[in-house]
């Protein structure tokens, strides 16, 4: 890796974690689920802050000369505090079809007996 890349890795990684999108993956876990609408609502915001983050990552790497490298490394970045959030968006959502498919299930299954 050249001093440029390392450089740009280490100022954007600084960036990254300064803003708190280098901890989203932790805070995924230790969300309750009390609120599946609120969490989602968070899920999505936490993403976006992702997004954001890699967008001024981009940005910077615009400014430097090895951009290739710099761009290769913070698109791994952008994907290591993304997959965590997209994991528990995935999770919560599937809980909500299988609550829902239950739901549904017991309404049939009402309807059935009364009949």
């Amino acid at each position: 890796m050249s001093r440029a890349a390392a450089a740009c890795g280490t100022a954007l990684l600084a960036l990254v974690l300064g803003s708190g999108a280098g901890m989203a993956g932790a805070q995924v876990q230790a969300q309750p689920e009390a609120q599946p609408a609120a969490g989602r609502a968070e899920l999505l915001q936490q993403r976006r802050l992702v997004d954001l983050n890699h967008q001024r990552e981009l940005q910077a790497c615009q400014q430097r000369f090895a951009v290739t490298a710099c761009v290769d490394e913070a698109r791994l970045r952008r994907r290591a505090a993304d997959e965590p959030l997209r994991q528990a968006l995935l999770l919560r959502d599937q809980r909500a079809r299988q609550e829902r498919a239950a739901e549904r299930r017991r309404v049939v299954a009402a309807k059935q007996r009364a009949a």
